[in-house]
């Protein structure tokens, strides 16, 4: 019968913990490094997306309400007429943006996820 000693074990617990590692870093939040930027004509705003907020940002037209929950960013309502920013819906990943052109607000997603713009892009 095969008896058990420490050594035995040793190597185990060691692959054991790099799957974990790997794991936590795979799998781990990825939302606690994601920032979103808006910017207006009245200045560049920096909010954290793992925080909820309901922000109302001016503009030429009037105020577009942007709204931060769960993990994800969008417009709930701008004075434009064709609300393309509210239909846009909602931002989660770091690279994502959205505009309303007419009242010149910019929302973008940050975050050290985001991708670079590879050859294939152009």
């Amino acid at each position: 019968m095969f008896k058990v000693k420490v050594l035995d074990i040793v190597p185990l617990l060691m692959t054991l913990g790099v799957i974990t590692l790997f794991s936590v870093y795979a799998y781990g939040d990825s939302h606690a490094s994601l920032q979103v930027r808006i910017q207006t004509p009245e200045g560049e705003f920096l909010y954290p997306l793992d925080r909820e907020a309901d922000l109302l940002m001016s503009g030429p037209l009037g105020e577009t309400h942007i709204h931060i929950a769960d993990g994800s960013v969008w417009v709930e309502d701008s004075p434009c007429k064709q609300k393309i920013c509210v239909r846009s819906g909602k931002l989660r990943k770091a690279g994502t943006w959205l505009a309303c052109l007419p009242n010149r607000v910019f929302v973008h997603v940050e975050g050290k996820d985001e991708e670079e713009v590879d050859a294939a892009a152009f």
